[in-house]
């Protein structure tokens, strides 16, 4: 058993977005909405995300990102900087965001959850 991404086509994207592939980001949502990759509400797709540029307000640091992409999750950019923020500091592995989008199949079968507690960076 392999891990594999379930594909699903982008429906009202057109030219480069219309090849996008919506994601299960289940592990990347408000845990009380007890998601999995095999709800059709968690799958969305992330078109960009970046950093723009470091901010001084006072003396403290903050970091400026953009994400773009269509119907963002209850906490789900919160989540995904919370990730990143972790694999900087090596708390979680490096390919932690690549296994925490996939699903696996069993024989032809429903979608099979691979939950991963994801870290909430704070507002």
């Amino acid at each position: 058993m392999s891990p594999t991404i379930t594909k699903e086509a982008a429906k009202g994207r057109f030219r480069t977005l219309a090849y996008k592939v919506k994601r299960p980001w289940h592990n990347y949502c408000d845990p009380t909405l007890r998601a999995s990759p095999n709800h059709d509400v968690t799958r969305r797709i992330v078109d960009r995300a970046r950093f723009l540029e470091f901010v001084f307000y006072g003396e403290q640091l903050f970091v400026v990102y953009e994400f773009r992409g269509d119907e963002f999750l209850s906490q789900q950019v919160r989540r995904i900087v919370g990730a990143a923020v972790g694999m900087v500091h090596g708390w979680l592995p490096e390919n932690y965001m690549e296994t925490s989008l996939l699903s696996t199949k069993e024989d032809d079968s429903d979608v099979v959850s691979q939950l991963q507690e994801t870290p909430l960076a704070p507002t």
